[in-house]
């Protein structure tokens, strides 16, 4: 039987006994689709699983073993078995692609599986998106292609048809507390959406910054460069901003469970229209980012920003005491 233990991520378990049952019975897709917020381990069940096709130790179909050559050569990260294709922040080309459907074409080097993982692969413009449809049509022998996407709704309809997706759905409020234990930054109401500064210390401390430029922005909004920049270049910066301000809403209901915050405690402050109105507008703006790949994203976050100002910035009118 197939071992797999996630023990920072429990929720994974489950999928990773479902993917355990399929390859004790030989039955694994070609094509698999993990999609996932950031931080759902998303990435962690792919290279879980790619350890189990790519030991030498046990087989084809056996669990990873973690002490032959090629577990060694995975651990180190230059499997040559294992092509990764990851974003370059724009997009994944369609040249990558051609690569990685080339690599499958070869025999295995090491055993007898190949494996290509492609990460964030709703950043696949359509031209590589079609380039990939052929190899999930026409899979060779014993090459695995497994795509990573945290808004599986910008792949192309017909790569998703062609994959088998596993959705990763970790637990919210008090049953993510109680998975993740304690954190200064998880309250009753944190969500799949706050899973990436909860499960990377490197996301943390960059969400702790901009939690400190929003508190400096909402003294002083006045100088807005220094946000909108965040904004811009942060991809969760937009994600982080609705967190705080659906927290901020929740407090001037009086709700109870909220995390302890100043930048929440300061946006609590406004009206919760004023709040309602400010998460409107990201959304809207998330929206058209999603729908309009080639849109100016610089323009529309400082037209964002803009607006946030005269319904949240320091100078906008707050609820009476």
């Amino acid at each position: 039987m197939i071992e797999q233990s996630f023990s920072q991520k429990p929720w994974l378990n489950d999928i990773a006994g479902q993917l355990g049952q399929l390859l004790e019975q030989q039955r694994l897709p070609h094509g698999i689709l993990f999609h996932g917020h950031p931080g759902s381990g998303t990435r962690d069940i792919g290279y879980w699983l790619s350890r189990q096709l790519l030991c030498t130790e046990n087989g084809l179909w056996g669990p990873a073993c973690g002490r032959c050559k090629s577990c060694s050569l995975l651990r180190a990260g230059n499997h040559p078995d294992l092509v990764m294709i990851e974003s370059d922040k724009a997009h994944i080309g369609v040249d990558s692609v051609r690569k990685a459907t080339r690599f499958l074409v070869n025999k295995a080097q090491l055993g007898q599986a190949k494996v290509v993982i492609i990460e964030q692969a709703e950043q696949m413009t359509e031209a590589a998106a079609n380039a990939l449809l052929k190899t999930l049509e026409e899979p060779t022998p014993f090459s695995f292609l497994f795509l990573i996407s945290h808004d599986s709704d910008r792949l192309l309809p017909t790569i998703q048809s062609r994959c088998t997706r596993f959705d990763i759905r970790p637990p919210i409020g008090q049953g993510l507390k109680q998975s993740l234990g304690n954190s200064g930054l998880i309250d009753d109401y944190s969500n799949m959406s706050h899973l990436a500064q909860l499960q990377d210390a490197d996301i943390e401390a960059e969400f702790v910054d901009f939690e400190s430029l929003l508190t400096q922005w909402l003294q002083n909004s006045s100088d807005s460069e220094a946000l909108a920049l965040q904004l811009i270049e942060q991809p969760l910066a937009l994600s982080w901003l609705t967190q705080h301000l659906t927290s901020a809403m929740r407090s001037s209901y009086r709700w109870h469970g909220i995390r302890k915050s100043p930048v929440i405690d300061a946006l609590s402050q406004f009206e919760p229209q004023q709040l309602h109105t400010s998460i409107q507008l990201i959304n809207t703006i998330n929206q058209q980012l999603k729908q309009l790949p080639q849109a100016n994203k610089k323009f529309m976050i400082e037209s964002l920003v803009i607006d946030l100002v005269a319904l949240i910035g320091n100078n906008a009118e707050k609820r009476p005491h």
